[in-house]
């Protein structure tokens, strides 16, 4: 119950400076501050106690953590749908019509032998 309850805050904590962030690059975006600013401080409550500044800290620690987690998945998909591809083409090189078929001498400019007529087979074959 505790750790939920710790969870909770901590959630809270952390959505409340992410909308901090937020709101601080809206207003250097649009210009009305700086981005060294007094107002950046300000908000960001930089200097005021060393207790801010490392909860600060570990906020940015936590979203670099987690976008490299986010480049990590992308990443390992993007190499699952490459082989995916990848196999889906050799099966379907394998399921083409001529790929098991013996070349013939128009598939190999090398060999200039005439092709040998291929003996039908009969029952006398099998049973012989």
């Amino acid at each position: 119950m505790a750790l939920r309850q710790e969870s909770q805050v901590f959630i809270r904590r952390s959505d409340a400076r992410i909308e901090t962030l937020r709101e601080i690059i809206e207003n250097i975006q649009k210009g009305k501050w700086a981005p060294d600013g007094e107002e950046v401080e300000r908000a960001l409550r930089l200097g005021k106690s060393e207790r801010d500044d490392r909860q600060w800290e570990e906020v940015m620690k936590e979203i670099e953590e987690e976008d490299s987690k986010w480049q990590q998945e992308a990443q390992r998909r993007r190499e699952l749908i490459e082989q995916q591809e990848t196999a889906k083409a050799k099966f379907a090189a394998l399921a083409s019509p001529t790929a098991y078929s013996e070349p013939t001498a128009s598939d190999d400019p090398a060999s200039k032998a005439t092709p040998r007529p291929k003996k039908k087979i009969t029952a006398d074959d099998y049973f012989m």
